[in-house]
């Protein structure tokens, strides 16, 4: 793998914004990233996994031990979280080209990957960690009715084929059918996969 030199034919336009994601700004349902949320919005804080620790999703804004994103989202649920106070997903393989082992994930919301996240948010998204070893990449298929974002924790990280900082996300609109992810670096990459739905 290398970092790509010219566009990949078929690559879908990727719009790369700074954290914080202002309210109602984000793709689909997702109502902001990386700052609180506005009145009747829900909070949830995901707390990244490390070689120690499972990573947690909290119902609410949290602050954690561990490094994490403050989300929301516009839910069905009107600012009111699960009666539950946190989750722990499961992680399980992303799986590269040429059937390589790419990394892991841990989906939190809705379901992508083939999986499904451990609570109902009351929104129509999907959401899940990425862990990409160095010099990895994959491309999975997309809801076409959905918007999708990446958002760079750590590493070089490329959306298609553009490069994202950390703490940048790149937003694609609805209608694109595949997304490509490549961890350009010698580091393993950190980011987070958001998706909603857009009428």
């Amino acid at each position: 793998m290398t970092t790509p030199q010219e566009r990949r034919p078929g690559a879908a336009d990727v719009d790369v914004r700074p954290l914080p994601i202002e309210p109602h700004t984000g793709p689909g349902a997702w109502h902001s990233i990386g700052t609180l949320p506005a009145d009747g919005a829900t909070a949830i804080t995901w707390e990244f996994s490390d070689s120690e620790n499972a990573a947690v999703l909290y119902h609410g804004a949290e602050n954690t031990e561990r490094r994490s994103v403050l989300l929301s989202l516009d839910s069905d649920n009107n600012g009111e979280a699960p009666a539950s106070k946190q989750e722990i997903p499961d992680s399980f393989t992303l799986t590269g080209f040429n059937t390589s082992d790419a990394g892991e994930a841990r989906v939190f919301a809705g379901t992508i990957f083939g999986q499904t996240g451990p609570v109902d948010l009351g929104a129509d998204v999907i959401a899940a960690e990425l862990r990409i070893l160095p010099h990895e990449e994959f491309v999975f298929v997309v809801d076409q009715d959905y918007a999708h974002a990446v958002l760079n924790i750590t590493g070089d990280v490329y959306l298609e084929d553009v490069s994202l900082a950390p703490e940048t996300v790149g937003f694609t609109q609805k209608g694109v059918k595949t997304l490509h992810i490549i961890n350009a670096g010698d580091e393993p990459a950190l980011a987070v996969l958001l998706g909603g739905i857009v009428d």
